[in-house]
């Protein structure tokens, strides 16, 4: 509620105007109470499109922006051109981990390379430390005499140059999510957002955003390549799988933005009846209505239950909860 009510003070002033300590009561509201959210819509998709939290607040828009524009970028013909990548695209986990394993170092090597090279447009890949680290240690295990010989012959039971390939494979799969993807489902995500905007749904680009990211928690969730690799042995527990990946299914998306719809509609037909005439800003009611909606679709886990009775006495639930703290914020 005191979200909704910051953001709208905000959009109503404008950053002209307001003095500083009034702006940043408001914006301190705000943060205050997404730090309390649990995933909130700014850190999970500050997460996934890595942006780390110190950036300024006013700046996260435009960064957003900038990186879903940059995840329609193709990824390099160059990269796709690599057998492993085409296989790994295909979602052949076992047999590309197989075939990178047996490669050379030096070929394992020109591999990574060319995927570090490779543009990074969310800027996910931290993984320069730990290539620099893998060059140094089969540097170290190359002074062994015929390392080269058993390196890739993963009959022989040597452990230090397994724990030096799964690494590599573990580098080779994150590299891959890092540049492929997660463009892949950054522009998901995209895809997802205009079809929240064709439907009209929403009454801000905020709705927008927190429909597109409840709709996409409640999607199958599908593991990546440096997931799977992350957890094998000889794995390093530090480089963790920089997205979690969900699998797009028009069905299931239509099914919740129906679902949104016929919420949404409810709580509008709800609201004079909870809120009567406490609140006379049109934009106001907009943003609450939308929160609500919101609220419900979440507790619904996304669908709509074959009781009408049921999830419309969920709504009507919720409402009176937030007209209960609107009173209480008011008097206070």
């Amino acid at each position: 509620m005191l979200q909704a009510m910051a953001q709208h003070q905000l959009k109503k002033h404008g950053t002209q105007g307001l003095s500083p300590s009034f702006s940043q009561k408001v914006l301190g509201q705000a943060r205050l109470l997404r730090s309390q959210q649990h995933e909130s819509i700014a850190s999970q998709l500050g997460n996934w499109l890595g942006i780390s939290e110190n950036k300024a607040e006013q700046q996260f828009d435009k960064h957003l922006s900038e990186l879903f524009a940059a995840s329609h970028q193709p990824v390099p013909e160059t990269i796709h051109s690599i057998p492993l990548i085409q296989s790994l695209d295909m979602g052949n986990y076992q047999d590309t981990r197989q075939q990178f394993m047996e490669l050379l170092p030096e070929q394992q090597l020109a591999i990574l390379q060319s995927l570090a090279r490779a543009p990074d447009p969310l800027g996910l890949d931290q993984s320069r430390d730990y290539l620099t680290q893998w060059q140094t240690d089969i540097k170290k295990l190359s002074c062994n005499s015929g390392y080269s010989d058993h390196y890739s012959d993963q009959s022989v039971p040597d452990w230090s140059a397994f724990a030096i390939r799964q690494r590599a494979w573990q580098l080779f799969s994150y590299l891959y999510d890092c540049k492929v993807s997660a463009p892949q489902e950054a522009l998901a995500r995209v895809q997802l957002s205009s079809a929240i905007n064709q439907r009209q749904m929403t009454d801000d680009d905020d709705e927008g955003l927190e429909l597109n990211r409840v709709v996409t928690a409640f999607l199958p969730e599908v593991s990546s390549a440096s997931e799977g690799a992350s957890i094998e042995l000889g794995s390093v527990d530090s480089l963790q799988p920089p997205v979690q990946r969900h699998r797009f299914n028009r069905d299931n998306i239509d099914r919740m933005l129906d679902a949104y719809s016929a919420i949404k509609k409810q709580v509008k037909d709800e609201f004079p009846r909870v809120f009567g005439h406490t609140i006379h800003d049109p934009q106001l009611q907009q943003e609450l209505t939308g929160q609500v909606a919101i609220v419900c679709l979440e507790a619904l886990k996304g669908r709509l239950s074959d009781n009408t009775e049921h999830w419309q006495s969920l709504v009507k639930n919720v409402l009176e909860e937030e007209f209960a703290e609107f009173n209480g914020l008011s008097s206070g």
